[in-house]
C-alpha cells in the first residue's frame, strides 16, 4: 500500500503515513456492519382459521334448522334469516382484511419493526440487543394452516413484550430473529460482564 501524499509504503490498514504524516482515509469500524433487511411480513388472514371454522358449524346448524324446524313461509322471512347466518361471516371476512392492510412486520440485522395502521401509521421498533426472549404460540387451526404468535419478551421500555400476530412459518420467524439477536450480542460489549 502507497501513501497518498508521498511515495513511501505503508503497512496494510494505516491510518496516518509515518513518513509525511499524512491522512490516508477513514478507518473501517470493527463490530459496525450496515443494517440489512432480513424478513418482511403482514399479518395471515389465516390466523382466523378458529373463527372461520365456527362460522361454517353456526352456519350449517342454521341451514339444518331452517329446514327441519323453522317455518320461514315469506321472502322477507328467508331475508332476515340469510343475512344473520351470513353477517358473522362477512365480520370476520372485514376484520381479517383490516388487519392484513394494517400491519406490517419487518426484521432487519440490527431491529425489528412493527407498523400499525392505513390513513394514520404509529412504527414502533425494538433493538435487537433488547430482545430478552422468543415463544410461539398456535392453536390447532393455526398449526393446520401453520401460522401463529411469536412473541418477544425484552427489556424496552415502549414495548416489554412484543406480539407478532399472524405469522406465516412462526417457528422459522422465530428462529431468524434468535440468529440475529445472539449476531448482535456477539458483537457489542457486555459492561456488566466487566
Amino acid at each position: 500500500m502507497k501513501c497518498t501524499s508521498c511515495p513511501a509504503d505503508l503497512a496494510p490498514g494505516s491510518l496516518f503515513c509515518p513518513k509525511c504524516g499524512a491522512k490516508q482515509g477513514a478507518a473501517p469500524s470493527p463490530g459496525l456492519e450496515p443494517e440489512q433487511p432480513v424478513w418482511a411480513g403482514r399479518f395471515s388472514p389465516l390466523a382466523y382459521g378458529n373463527w372461520i371454522l365456527l362460522w361454517i358449524l353456526f352456519a350449517a346448524a342454521a341451514g339444518f334448522a331452517a329446514f327441519k324446524w323453522l317455518p320461514i313461509s315469506e321472502a322477507w322471512m328467508r331475508w332476515v334469516y340469510t343475512g344473520a347466518v351470513l353477517l358473522p361471516a362477512v365480520g370476520i371476512v372485514v376484520s381479517a382484511m383490516w388487519k392484513r392492510l394494517s400491519v406490517r412486520y419487518r426484521l432487519t440485522s440490527h431491529r425489528i419493526f412493527l407498523e400499525e395502521g392505513i390513513l394514520s401509521r404509529r412504527i414502533s421498533e425494538i433493538e435487537l440487543l433488547r430482545v430478552d426472549d422468543l415463544s410461539v404460540t398456535q392453536n390447532l387451526i393455526e398449526r393446520l394452516f401453520d401460522v401463529g404468535e411469536v412473541i418477544l419478551i425484552t427489556s424496552d421500555a415502549t414495548h416489554p413484550r412484543l406480539e407478532l400476530a399472524g405469522i406465516r412459518s412462526p417457528v422459522e420467524v422465530k428462529e431468524q430473529i434468535r440468529t440475529h439477536v445472539q449476531k448482535r450480542r456477539s458483537r457489542t460489549l457486555n459492561v456488566e460482564s466487566l
